[in-house]
């Protein structure tokens, strides 16, 4: 996935933030036409790009600092959607409780967005990534 950035972007340069937190996601800036974009990415080479709690945290902050600065969105859709554990649900924000975050402050955003899909999507990952509903 940092390689389809680097090839997206211009001159391929992108600045990617918490790059050891919550790795099969990627979140960072880019310019695009010389304009700053922010870039939401699953990496599937982590976990096959699992969204989990970390993720969907990681995930909302971005979205929400983006829209405050009218920075748009682009994401980059490979993932396999969420694979819950006994401990991620025993936590105290479980991970339904957490998956809602990255899906109201994409609602709630109103810069431009952009959803590029590069390999798979099932069920709800749709929603935390960004897709409008699809009949």
């Amino acid at each position: 996935m940092h390689e389809v950035i680097r090839q997206i972007v211009d001159q391929g340069w992108f600045l990617e933030l918490q790059r050891l937190y919550a790795r099969s996601m990627i979140i960072g800036f880019a310019r695009l036409d010389g304009k700053t974009v922010g870039i939401v990415a699953n990496n599937p080479a982590e976990d096959q790009g699992v969204l989990t709690i970390d993720t969907c945290d990681k995930e909302a902050r971005f979205i929400r600092f983006c829209d405050c600065f009218n920075i748009p969105l682009i994401f980059l859709v490979d993932t396999v959607g969420f694979v819950p554990s006994v401990e991620d649900e025993r936590s105290r924000d479980g991970l339904i409780r957490t998956a809602a975050r990255p899906v109201f402050a994409i609602c709630e955003a109103t810069v431009p967005r952009v959803v590029v899909y590069l390999g798979k999507c099932f069920g709800t990952a749709r929603l935390m990534m960004g897709t409008p509903r699809m009949e």
